[in-house]
């Protein structure tokens, strides 16, 4: 419609040969990985041997890129509006660093998901 490129064509090119390179590797050597990507290669390859039209590369280097865009940007912006939030609420952030320090404290300053 408009005919602006969303991306440079460096990095669309990047990203496409990246998926190729890495979809010919996987197929060729049998390699399988607990992975995004290999969600795709398994679909590919499942709608090819059902004689179904499969993802073409454009359309996989397409699928890769918005979720490496939308897993990236959702955390900074995340971050950032926390952080922002923080600067102006000092109460808030000081009850935050004693919850962080009587968390630390339980787990012997050792980071957990607990």
């Amino acid at each position: 419609l408009i005919k602006i490129p969303a991306t440079p064509p460096k990095i669309s090119e990047f990203m496409m040969d990246l998926v190729e390179q890495q979809m010919e590797y996987r197929e060729k050597n049998n390699v399988r990985r607990k992975d995004f990507f290999q969600l795709l290669v398994d679909q590919r390859k499942e709608d090819i041997q059902n004689g179904e039209e499969a993802m073409s590369i454009v359309q996989c280097a397409s699928q890769v890129f918005v979720f490496y865009i939308a897993g990236s940007e959702t955390t900074s912006i995340t971050i950032t509006c926390t952080l922002h939030e923080l600067s102006h609420s000092p109460k808030v952030m000081e009850q935050l660093v004693v919850e962080i320090d009587e968390t630390l404290a339980k787990s012997n300053g050792e980071i957990n998901y607990d």
